[in-house]
């Protein structure tokens, strides 16, 4: 069954469109298109949503991926927990392309476009259309770093964060492997190779991994990437200050010790950032092994954790701490 509509929202401000895709008996599933605040690009977002629900959460997405990569923990949290859930494209990314079957040559969009004129404009949406919600985060890896580069006055209204292997990025919290050696080229010797030759960042297209991307993404990336406090100027002077100033709500931060791109400390010294949030790290080194992605893998995550995740979007719950086997001297 498939039914398209256009609609305008209560302030008369977002023009978007929809097309439902599936009806299952506990929840609808429904394509959305939302126009953005700032420049009225056309962003694909799919929308899961229960028959009864208090929480509207907004997943982030990590670089490199899109929003279907996030669908399984999605329906999980609208399906299990009555929690109606967001899931967007960038710009360039995916289905928020001005032509879908085609990469995104020459666009000049950056990091902070996708934070300020895309997170923003889905915040900005869910804000209003579930006024009657407390809106609550999931960000994956940049997905979470969002909040760092976010419009203050969205932060304020944000009830609850959960962060997935969200990290500071500069190079010196690397591990140093293989992986590490990798990125160093992806960032700065394949960038400008793929630009010249394709005019964006080809990693799909050449190493069948990932997902184009425009190459100012990267690039700012890789300058973000030679700070310690990564989300900098050119000056090096932080870009969006006012912006850990004004989250003020609850932030549960999920690592895995087995990440093959960051080393622990990474992890907090992101979150500690957010001088007006209570941050609690849960860091596994044994009991959940799901590096840097497997975590929103439904095929190999441990329920369990998504369960204690749920909670803490709906009211708050804290994970217990992991309990690791003392081995007994002889």
């Amino acid at each position: 069954m498939n039914i398209s509509r256009q609609l305008l929202s209560k302030t008369g401000t977002m023009l978007f469109s929809t097309s439902k895709s599936m009806f299952l008996s506990s929840f609808n599933q429904f394509d959305l298109t939302i126009l953005s605040k700032v420049d009225n690009y056309p962003l694909t977002a799919t929308v899961f949503e229960p028959n009864k629900s208090s929480i509207c959460a907004v997943i982030s997405m990590a670089t490199g991926v899109n929003r279907k990569y996030y669908y399984s923990f999605a329906q999980y949290l609208c399906e299990q927990h009555q929690i109606l859930t967001v899931c967007y494209d960038y710009r360039g990314v995916g289905d928020s392309k001005t032509n879908s079957n085609q990469p995104p040559r020459g666009a000049d969009w950056n990091i902070v476009d996708w934070a300020r004129k895309d997170c923003a404009s889905i915040l900005s949406y869910c804000l209003d259309k579930y006024s009657s919600h407390d809106v609550v985060t999931v960000g994956h890896s940049f997905g979470g770093n969002i909040h760092a580069l976010m419009y203050s006055e969205i932060n304020r209204r944000i009830k609850r964060v959960l962060t997935i292997s969200s990290t500071n990025s500069y190079l010196g919290y690397h591990k140093k492997n293989l992986e590490f050696l990798m990125t160093l080229f992806l960032l700065y010797v394949f960038r400008e190779f793929s630009a010249f030759f394709y005019n964006y960042y080809a990693i799909k297209t050449v190493f069948k991994r990932g997902e184009n991307m425009p190459t100012n993404i990267i690039r700012q990336w890789a300058h973000f990437c030679k700070h310690k406090q990564c989300f900098v100027d050119k000056q090096g002077n932080l870009l969006f200050p006012e912006a850990y100033e004004s989250l003020q709500c609850p932030i549960l931060a999920i690592s895995f010790e087995n990440d093959r791109f960051y080393k622990r400390e990474a992890f907090q010294q992101f979150h500690e950032q957010f001088p007006n949030c209570k941050i609690t790290y849960r860091h596994y080194k044994e009991k959940y092994r799901y590096g840097h992605f497997n975590f929103f893998r439904k095929s190999k995550i441990d329920q369990q954790l998504w369960n204690e995740c749920a909670q803490f979007l709906k009211d708050g719950t804290i994970p217990p701490e992991e309990e690791i086997p003392q081995i007994k001297s002889k």
